[in-house]
């Protein structure tokens, strides 16, 4: 049988014929992925790759990088998952303590994917997904819900430290630098973000353990330009698995036909009816690919993945084939869930306050759709869950209203305090949570740049031409007289004399309380370090020198007035003695 073209499907076509189509459109895909997979292999410029990567998630709609993370990187990750849990979890009856550290890293992960388990329906974690998330509040705790406004609509939170503390925090790390150029690379968008998300920890302790996941889609609003990735830390035989190419155009006016209401028209989650589609489940699964432990998937919108066990060994590319549906007990799944899309419809001010609330609390837009969904929630909330278990059980409600009164505080604070925030964390750090650091800085500069010019323009004569010469240590102290007596206050400083010059003693005199009080006035009014360093981020070598100078200039005043207070004193003792010894005579 022959390929038909898209214009050449249609709904007159019988099942059977459909089918066939659908089987012959994979296999034409699968081909032509293992020929970029054999090309890959032969290339070694890194660029070159991504663009290879690039071309495959446009024509297959996934991608894999195989192996990328090492043992060690890996064991980094999971003791970091196991202090997350730890930190978020403290004194509450499931903890698993640190302590015990005659585990491996991965028993203790299985034992916290059993609690979880266990307390789907409580405080966190789910018994079907093996997400690890703060349930909701209800019933007397819902009072204590944290929320605070974007776009001038409430967003309803949820402590969620494994999106800042472990996703964030791994991709920021420089033995991570190389995936995460690559994840964003291969994105192509020149402004993402890794979107709020978490991880999954299943340890398939029982056949009551968690499901696994049934053949679906994940349909996004197209300007996102959503990219889902995972980086699996740890799979062994219960893998999730890729259809390649069923994001193509053809595939998908087969599905439709087969499964009419299988695409969301704007953004959802829809899933394969196994009942009425078993036929087209088993042609999907011949095409379903998994990597390897601790290599990076990425996947466009509309590929259909699903969770099964998976062959014993690896094909001929390195990758594992679908088996069944029937789980491996025991096997432990770690997943980091690390996409990116482009945050849309919010604005500075509001991208600001999401990244101060997600890197200074955990603090993120709950992740379930029930509750009110802003602006930030419809277009960017990319983990949306319906489910919901309203049990939630908080013990610690001392916990919950400090946590409550810090989001408050969130809406009080002013914008450029929070691009301060922002400016003080890590460059890689900043970047992941999707707003350009030169959008910040010009934030800053919009709230303080009129006082920073104030402070460079009264003290232009210091700074204009950022050197130390008479004439601006002159306009700095504002008089030549102390000047023109410099040299004769060193001469009497250094000797014994007991003669005083009356130009001196007249100095004395009238000058010296005024040049006092005007040099203090003058350094108490020089420009701090503290003041300008915000502005160092955009001209850094310009206000490093300026500062540089300043403090110079503040040096040389300092010691200035030192020695005219030191000498006044001088004078005076000398005065008193030469008038005493006059007096005597």
């Amino acid at each position: 049988m022959l390929m038909a073209t898209i214009d050449k499907i249609d709904d007159s076509m019988d099942r059977e014929e459909l089918l066939n189509q659908l089987n012959l459109h994979l296999s034409h895909l699968q081909q032509q992925w293992n020929e970029y997979l054999e090309m890959l292999e032969n290339l070694t410029v890194e660029e070159e790759k991504i663009l290879v990567y690039r071309n495959m998630l446009k024509l297959f709609g996934v991608v894999v990088i195989k192996e990328k993370v090492d043992e060690t990187s890996s064991e980094l990750i999971k003791s970091k998952v196991v202090a997350t849990y730890n930190q978020t979890f403290k004194g509450e009856s499931n903890l698993i303590h640190e302590s015990q550290t005659n585990r491996t890293f991965d028993q203790t992960l299985k034992l916290i994917a059993a609690k979880s388990f266990n307390n789907g329906g409580g405080k966190y974690g789910s018994k079907i997904t093996g997400m690890i998330n703060r349930q909701p509040l209800y019933g007397e705790y819902e009072k204590y819900r944290p929320q605070y406004h974007l776009e001038n609509e409430i967003e309803v939170c949820q402590m969620n430290p494994f999106y800042n503390q472990v996703n964030i925090w791994c991709l920021s790390q420089p033995w991570m630098q190389d995936i995460c150029d690559d994840i964003l690379n291969i994105s192509g968008n020149a402004i993402s973000m890794i979107s709020v998300d978490s991880i999954k920890l299943a340890g398939f302790h029982n056949n009551r353990g968690h499901r696994f996941t049934v053949p679906h889609i994940d349909h996004y609003f197209d300007e996102t330009n959503r990219l889902q990735i995972i980086l699996n830390v740890s799979e062994e035989r219960n893998k999730l698995f890729y259809c390649v190419g069923s994001s193509n155009e053809v595939v998908k006016k087969i599905l439709k036909i087969l499964q009419p209401k299988f695409y969301p028209k704007n953004h959802g989650f829809s899933t394969l009816n196994l009942t009425t589609n078993a036929d087209t489940e088993k042609i999907l699964r011949n095409f379903m690919i998994a990597p390897p432990p601790n290599s990076i998937v990425c996947w466009k919108s509309d590929i259909i993945h699903s969770e099964y066990k998976s062959t014993e060994m690896p094909d001929e590319y390195g990758l594992y084939r679908a088996l069944n549906f029937e789980k491996t007990l025991d096997q432990l799944t770690l997943r980091l869930y690390i996409g990116t899309h482009i945050p849309i419809h919010l604005s500075l001010e509001s991208w600001l306050k999401f990244g101060y609330a997600a890197q200074k609390y955990s603090m993120v837009p709950s992740r379930y759709t029930s509750n009110k969904d802003g602006k930030y929630s419809k277009y960017n909330k990319m983990n949306k869950g319906s489910t919901q278990y309203k049990v939630t059980k908080f013990d610690n409600k001392e916990l919950l209203r400090r946590n409550k009164r810090k989001m408050d505080k969130l809406d009080t604070i002013p914008v450029y305090k929070l691009a301060r925030f922002y400016l003080e964390l890590p460059d890689r750090v900043a970047e992941l949570l999707g707003v350009p650091l030169s959008n910040v800085r010009g934030c800053i500069n919009d709230e303080e740049s009129q006082r920073f010019h104030e402070i460079v323009k009264e003290h232009q004569s210091m700074v204009k031409y950022l050197s130390l010469n008479q004439e601006q240590l002159r306009a700095a102290i504002g008089s030549t007289n102390l000047e023109n007596n410099i040299e004769s206050l060193k001469s009497i400083i250094d000797c014994n004399s007991v003669d005083v010059p009356l130009h001196l003693q007249n100095f004395i005199d009238n000058y010296v309380p005024e040049s006092t009080n005007l040099l203090n006035e003058r350094i108490a009014a020089l420009p701090n370090y503290s003041e300008l360093e915000p502005y160092m981020r955009d001209e850094p070598e310009r206000y490093r020198r300026l500062i540089h100078h300043n403090s110079v200039v503040k040096s040389s005043l300092s010691k200035l007035l030192h020695r005219v207070k030191t000498k006044r004193r001088r004078l005076s003792s000398i005065s008193k003695a030469g008038t005493k010894r006059r007096k005597i005579n």
